[in-house]
């Protein structure tokens, strides 16, 4: 492989770790305010 495309490949393969990662934390983040709100709404009644 020339080094002219091992650098485009890198960032390809950094940007597919990335986004699933960055994808999964914001949908934990999300979760996790939809069950702290359900738990407040619990606790009220």
């Amino acid at each position: 492989m020339k080094s002219s495309t091992i650098f485009p490949t890198l960032i390809l393969a950094t940007l597919l770790l990335i986004l699933p990662v960055s994808v999964v934390s914001q949908g934990m983040e999300t979760n996790s305010r939809e069950i702290r709100i359900v738990s407040f709404r619990n606790q009220r009644t």
